[in-house]
């Protein structure tokens, strides 16, 4: 009789560590695929953070052209013209 109890408790104990390393395995497996799906995300996050980047580069690019011509005077500044004293409106 008590060598039936030492072998029923054996076999419950190995049951129980069965049933909890499946437990433990099927929560790597969730923590897999989420760790792939952030790991995803982030490179689609970096691609949008380089694209960002250079669009923004472009821009202060743009301004730093613009200040650069206006400072050799390369910008033409608008002017009003007078069609009375041109004598271009005298002419027609």
């Amino acid at each position: 009789m008590q060598k039936y109890n030492i072998t029923i408790g054996l076999i419950v104990t190995v049951l129980l560590l069965m049933g909890a390393n499946i437990v433990l395995f099927a929560r790597t497996v969730v923590i897999s695929d989420t760790i792939s799906r952030l790991e995803q995300h982030k490179v689609g996050l970096e691609r949008q953070n380089e694209r960002l980047r250079v669009d923004l580069y472009e821009l202060k690019s743009y301004e730093k052209v613009s200040a650069y011509a206006e400072s050799l005077g390369f910008t033409q500044k608008a002017t009003a013209l007078n069609l009375e004293t041109s004598g271009v409106a005298m002419a027609q």
